[in-house]
């Protein structure tokens, strides 16, 4: 039987290298360390076919040097790497949503991409110091140093760094509002208005902060209504591992490019 565990890169170190990200699954999980060789071994204690690693720019490295570990320790579990440059509470989100659908892992992986690439995310910031991605301006930068409503980093689709009046409207009013508990309540007015939306809903923040924004971000993202999370019909099934493809002939979790129905050639 296939089982898709996602795990989020947060490096940040407790007690604890694993931790559930909600109490509704147990296939969400948030990596807490910055050594390698403990983040793959306590991956490779759990059960499941599939590890999705999921990391932002400042934990790339760290997401490598786990996955090639994992795949030796566990060579028969399909360890998939998501570089990424969204908000990490997008991962988590999406496949909080979609753990109880029971979805093959190629389904899973198949959404999982789409949102990492696609979702509107972001963080609100109080200053730009230290902000590599997106990059801030001169101005900004100064501007940062005599004002308290900060600034929110666009990270997905389109990166841009604006005052919270300007975020660019994008009206998706079935769409549900999730961030961190500590978002300013003004912030998140904005971003409602901005986006035409009025579920909020509050998750547990991820643990990225000064390492990935420069200072303690609060992450946002917006997710469609889990009804509207589907990977699209099924184009035939991958002759590596036997799973359904959605929407492209490459397996997203052998990353083999191949026709649907016939002999894979890797890409």
């Amino acid at each position: 039987m296939t089982r898709w565990v996602v795990a989020v890169m947060a490096g940040e170190v407790r007690e604890s290298v694993l931790e559930s990200w909600t109490t509704s699954t147990d296939q969400v999980l948030v990596v807490r360390t910055t050594d390698a060789v403990e983040a793959a071994t306590h991956l490779a204690a759990l059960p499941g076919t599939h590890v999705f690693l999921v990391a932002r720019p400042a934990r790339h490295a760290l997401l490598h040097q786990t996955s090639s570990l994992l795949s030796a320790l566990r060579p028969e579990v399909a360890v998939v790497r998501f570089p990424t440059t969204a908000a990490t509470v997008t991962a988590a989100a999406v496949a909080t949503t979609i753990a109880p659908l029971g979805l093959d892992p190629n389904a899973a992986a198949t959404l999982l991409e789409q949102a990492l690439a696609g979702a509107h995310s972001g963080a609100w910031v109080p200053k730009v110091t230290g902000l590599e991605f997106p990059q801030p301006s001169v101005g900004q930068h100064l501007g940062g140093m005599f004002s308290r409503e900060g600034f929110v980093a666009a990270l997905t689709p389109t990166p841009a760094v604006t005052r919270p009046a300007g975020i660019a409207p994008a009206p998706l009013g079935d769409h549900v509002l999730l961030s961190g508990p500590d978002l300013p309540p003004a912030v998140l007015h904005t971003l409602q208005q901005a986006y035409r939306v009025g579920q909020h809903v509050t998750v547990p923040a991820i643990g990225v902060g000064r390492e990935e924004y420069g200072a303690n971000g609060v992450e946002f993202v917006l997710l469609p209504p889990a009804a509207r999370l589907h990977p699209g019909p099924a184009l035939g099934a991958c002759r590596e591992c036997g799973l359904p493809l959605y929407g492209t002939p490459r397996c997203p979790t052998c990353r083999v490019m191949h026709q649907p129905n016939a002999r894979p050639a890797v890409a």
